[in-house]
């Protein structure tokens, strides 16, 4: 069955089929953790009237058998509580539920079907409902190779590709295909009146709520190395290698240091990415982050770091016309283009089995803690808030008006009076295809800029969002084409996650006092003391964030002479003359490749991010053409 080949990757085993009535399933399963040998596929329970298939990891496993009832004695695969979880408390199981998990549950009585999944690492889940069937899979290639619906895209989810963000949580690139977002639930049944055909339940955001109130400083950073072992143990269960995307900051370092002192028995590979031997970037702030990386695997024994010569994936690498043969979808986002793949390629290449990384760090428990500002204006503690403006003003070598401009009164200010200014300074409304190369009546005409109108975080309201605001609505962003880093980290068989989004770490981090994150003008500060002793002293002292892309501009030139004549020898399909500025794209080329006086800014954006998610995009479109013969 070709849809069935379609699923998994590097370590899987064959294709198994199941057969049950109503009801037919094709799967690939790879051996990771220590239950994994006694699972069986799928599940049945409910006393023969439920069938699920599932996949991921279940955390807490004491805890739910526990709660559910269970033998303890017994073996209990991540599968089978699952199962249990969810004949017990129905589609309430995934919220009761930790851990990276996608499931699907068939009911053979009520002829209805359940698809669930987790956060950020959790397989992707699609599906199509179809005129008396419904076929739901871990890729769109797979459901594409059915032969069973047709494969139109879908315009607007194709302009969410080019700005690399996404004001539907559900569309996929396909018309016909529809995904499940992340910590959600979607239900599928005959009596179900909905377009879609589907009704789908979100049973958990990122939200401000009690404010966690410990007995000291020290509770706090107690509670905080709780959370990040909680979160972390369940990816020791793996009984293959683990790897963690490490850099030379907090988050990564984090992540590293705690698996090592978890696990003093086992090796952590941690793979870093370095530029290309004199190249311009070798010798700023990113060459400094290999030393720090060495200084950090010297505490640690067991902890054996890689640099990784970047091989990256550029816009016209045809390693991207494999992947998009793999997933059935587009590549865009520069994290993916210029670093994670490289990565990845070398956790494969070393045998590694999870992969972990840092994402979301910065908006959880490594945040500057900016909100502190605003929450100690609304409790008119004036003299804090000056000193706490002076102080950190100080620490980040800014002036003080200019910080007091810039991060204070930007946060303090009444909205209508942020907005008032904005408007007379020109900058009120940013459309959402600023920076991109997005067509603008192709946003209206698909459909993307009513969509983008409806959601927290359309560009023209971060300019005046809260600090505390801005935090949850970032983490609470699903975009479509994060499903493509899951899936390709997949196919190359390594289990994908992100500690610091998982909800526990989340909920922990949204629950804290403002001045908890900063202090005395110091941000990350319950950060550094949680890692005071796990860090090297020289990581601890910095006083920022490295610049995630410092090399790009050597990115960049890498491939923008073979971009330009790539594209200037196409005939574009329909759809890119319909959704990209090819002129414009064309003519930024014809200009010759950039010099970045620092790796931030429009000129930058619009090259690193938008640029190369239009030449991503274009390309899958001729792919999907087939012209990329």
């Amino acid at each position: 069955m070709d849809a069935g080949r379609r699923l998994g990757g590097t370590g899987f085993g064959p294709v198994g089929l199941w057969h049950g009535g109503d009801c037919a399933l094709a799967f690939r399963r790879r051996p990771l953790r220590d239950t994994d040998g006694h699972a069986a596929d799928p599940v049945i329970g409910g006393d023969g009237s439920l069938v699920l298939l599932g996949s991921g990891r279940i955390d807490r496993q004491a805890d739910v058998i526990g709660q559910l009832g269970l033998e303890r004695t017994r073996v209990w695969t991540d599968a089978g509580l699952m199962m249990a979880a969810f004949s017990r408390w129905g589609e309430a199981a995934p919220e009761r539920l930790h851990g990276d998990f996608s499931f699907i549950v068939w009911d053979r009585v009520r002829r209805r079907l359940t698809l669930a999944r987790a956060g950020l690492g959790s397989l992707p889940l699609f599906y199509h409902r179809g005129d008396g069937f419904v076929v739901f899979g871990s890729t769109p290639a797979a459901l594409i190779a059915l032969g069973l619906f047709p494969r139109d895209l879908d315009h607007a989810t194709v302009g969410e590709h080019l700005i690399g963000s996404a004001a539907d949580n559900e569309a996929s690139i396909y018309r016909a295909v529809r995904r499940v977002p992340r910590t959600a639930v979607t239900r599928i049944d005959p009596s179900d009146s909905s377009p879609s055909g589907a009704r789908t339940a979100v049973y958990w955001r990122p939200r401000r709520g009690s404010v966690l109130r410990l007995k000291d400083d020290q509770a706090y950073v107690e509670a905080g190395r709780e959370v990040l072992a909680d979160v972390l143990c369940g990816y020791l269960r793996s009984t293959q290698p683990l790897a963690v995307m490490l850099s030379g900051g907090f988050d990564s370092g984090a992540i590293a240091s705690t698996l090592a002192l978890l696990a003093p028995g086992r090796e952590i590979l941690g793979l870093t990415t370095v530029p290309v031997p004199g190249s311009a970037a070798a010798g700023g702030a990113i060459g400094r982050e290999w030393d720090l990386v060495q200084s950090l695997a010297r505490r640690y024994p067991n902890l054996r770091v890689q640099p990784v010569a970047e091989k990256t994936l550029t816009p016209v690498d045809e390693d991207a016309r494999t992947l998009f043969d793999a997933t059935g979808l587009p590549l865009t986002g520069i994290s993916l283009m210029a670093r994670r793949f490289a990565l990845a390629r070398a956790a494969e290449r070393a045998g590694a089995a999870t992969l972990l990384n840092g994402d979301g760090g910065n908006r959880t428990l490594t945040s500057e803690g900016n909100g502190l500002f605003r929450d100690l204006f609304l409790a008119g503690r004036w003299g804090r808030l000056a000193r706490e403006t002076v102080s950190a003003a100080r620490y980040r070598r800014k002036p003080v008006m200019s910080f007091l401009w810039h991060v204070v009164l930007r946060d303090l200010v009444s909205r209508p009076v942020l907005r008032a200014w904005r408007r007379a300074r020109g900058t009120l409304d940013v459309p959402i295809h600023d920076g991109s190369f997005l067509r603008p009546d192709f946003a209206r005409a698909s459909g993307l800029e009513r969509l983008f109108a409806g959601v927290s975080h359309n560009p023209s309201r971060w300019k005046w969002m809260h600090q505390a605001d801005l935090d949850t609505a970032v983490l609470g962003i699903s975009p479509s084409q994060a499903e493509t880093f899951t899936l390709c980290f997949h196919g190359m068989g390594l289990d994908y996650g992100a500690p610091f989004r998982d909800r526990r770490m989340v909920d922990f981090v949204l629950s804290l006092p403002s001045d908890q994150l900063q202090r005395n003008g110091v941000p990350r500060f319950l950060a550094r003391r949680v890692l005071a002793d796990r860090l090297p002293p020289e990581t601890l002292a910095e006083r920022g964030y490295f610049p995630p892309f410092a090399d790009a501009e050597d990115w960049v030139r890498g491939w923008w002479d073979k971009a330009a004549e790539t594209l200037d020898s196409q005939h574009p399909v329909d759809l890119a003359a319909a959704a990209i500025d090819l002129p414009r794209l064309q003519a930024r080329l014809a200009g010759g490749a950039p010099v970045f006086e620092r790796p931030s800014g429009a000129d930058y954006d619009e090259i690193v991010q938008g640029m190369a998610n239009a030449l991503y995009v274009n390309a899958f479109l001729r792919w999907h053409a087939g012209r990329n013969q």
